[in-house]
């Protein structure tokens, strides 16, 4: 046993270290794949449910959801899922319909909300009234501000949902006098032709 005067000294041989691999960096691209290739049909279900819900009730867009979770699945992994899977394409289809409806609301929101500002005099301070508060206008930058939102939402909603938001034109005739189909009048005679003639002129109000 080595006294506290003489202290026994290790020495270690050279080589006798183990060399240490150096740590590898995954890419974040690599780190979704690893993440992604061994989740189930009912995991990645769950998924796409959390991720439609988030564009459902919201105006943001699906790559800024996408972007908002690092465990999330990028641009391109998130179509190549919804072609895979054509359940997981209806769902986003809903959500995206849904999303048209939320926008419908913001509408009314953005047209209410007005956006005032201090009136500034020539000396570059507000305006005041009487009890020393500043005057207060709604000036034209914000007005066209808050009309460039509303229009923007309105073409978005009529691209995600054509069939309620969408502008339609519809040819149709009174309800009394609906549209008559075309007619072949090729095969009549000159006779029928002149009385077709005169009973049309006739129902138009016209001199026989």
């Amino acid at each position: 046993m080595a006294s506290k005067k003489n202290p026994v000294v290790v020495v270690k041989k050279a080589g006798a270290a183990k060399a240490v691999a150096p740590v590898k960096h995954v890419s974040e691209l690599a780190r979704r794949r690893a993440l992604f290739r061994d989740m189930t049909d009912a995991e990645r279900e769950a998924m796409v449910d959390e991720i439609c819900e988030l564009i459902s009730s919201s105006e943001k867009a699906l790559v800024v959801h996408l972007k908002s979770n690092p465990d999330y699945p990028n641009f391109t992994m998130w179509w190549v899922w919804l072609d895979s899977h054509p359940e997981l394409a209806d769902k986003y289809a809903r959500a995206k319909r849904a999303q048209a409806e939320y926008m419908e609301g913001r509408l009314n929101e953005i047209a209410d909300n007005e956006v005032r500002e201090a009136m500034i005099g020539q000396n570059g301070r507000p305006l005041r009234d009487s009890n020393g508060d500043p005057i207060m206008y709604l000036s034209k930058t914000a007005v066209a501000h808050a009309r460039l939102r509303i229009d923007t939402r309105k073409w978005l909603m009529a691209h995600l949902a054509p069939k309620k938001y969408g502008d339609r034109t519809i040819i149709a005739g009174d309800p009394d006098a609906p549209l008559a189909p075309k007619q072949d009048l090729s095969n009549l005679s000159k006779e029928e032709l002149a009385q077709l003639i005169a009973l049309q002129t006739k129902a138009e109000g016209g001199k026989k």
